[in-house]
């Protein structure tokens, strides 16, 4: 009987370790899929982007971490929003859509705060001389994107703009043919007062597992959102994490080309 425990003992602990492997590696196939998809859809968006061709015009705006987006839940490295050709049935005033991407923190019934990957669409007004630039404020976004805020089902806008929930975090940098912008959580990019209009752009995402997610609280959130201030891509903000945090959380990146820049 007691050879027997033993076994039994050895047997209920591998069984157990294997578990935890495959939970995992099961998360992590899982996260890259979703990844894949995320940032080709932001990709796909991004390179549509219209710039005017004389940069001073505002009407056609590329913007990165807008710093009217102060309130707490959009505490992420970036934020990005432009104006991109859009000819779907629900285009209107022409085919230009306000378009933009960013992360949303929103904590649930039972206290555990959701990292949530969002975007924004918009029909954009008719565009001349006399149209006023895109405004995003917290406002707009929960309005047209609000995410896990609204988990009313029978509302028309549940969920609406919500891409994704278990991202840490989204970090957009911009090149040209010669300069660099690392845009850090306290910078900002406006195409209509920039130096340079990006010839292509570095898109970055961290996402984590089910393991992670649930041990996110208002208790250790804003340890895991200071780290954005210090973070210049999405490799070094793992790289912050808690030891605890790193092994269940996994970066990803791409490369798009802006094809619509003069």
């Amino acid at each position: 009987m007691a050879i027997f425990s033993v076994i039994l003992l050895v047997l209920v602990e591998m069984v157990m370790q294997t578990t935890l492997i495959w939970q995992r590696v099961s998360g992590a196939s899982a996260n890259r899929q979703n990844a894949r998809l995320l940032l080709q859809m932001m990709g796909r968006d991004m390179q549509a982007a219209v710039f005017p061709t004389d940069p001073a015009n505002s009407n056609l705006l590329f913007q990165v971490n807008p710093a009217s987006l102060s309130d707490s839940s959009y505490l992420n490295p970036s934020a990005a929003f432009w104006q991109a050709d859009f000819s779907g049935t629900a285009a209107t005033n022409g085919d230009i859509q306000d378009v933009g991407y960013f992360i949303n923190w929103v904590v649930d019934g039972s206290g555990v705060e959701h990292g949530t990957f969002c975007r924004i669409q918009v029909p954009r007004p008719s565009t001349n001389s006399t149209t006023s630039p895109l405004a995003i404020t917290q406002a707009l976004l929960a309005n047209d994107a609000p995410g896990l805020a609204n988990t009313n089902l029978a509302s028309a806008t549940a969920y609406q703009g919500l891409l994704a929930d278990g991202v840490m975090g989204l970090w957009v940098t911009l090149y040209s043919t010669n300069t660099t912008s690392t845009n850090l959580p306290a910078s900002t990019y406006y195409s209509t007062n920039a130096t340079f209009q990006p010839a292509y752009a570095d898109l970055g995402i961290v996402m984590m597992d089910s393991t992670v997610a649930a041990r996110i609280n208002s208790s250790n959130l804003a340890s895991i959102t200071n780290l954005y201030s210090t973070s210049t891509n999405a490799a070094s903000f793992i790289n912050q994490l808690p030891a605890n945090f790193q092994p269940s959380v996994q970066a990803f990146t791409t490369r798009v080309q802006l094809k619509n820049v003069p």
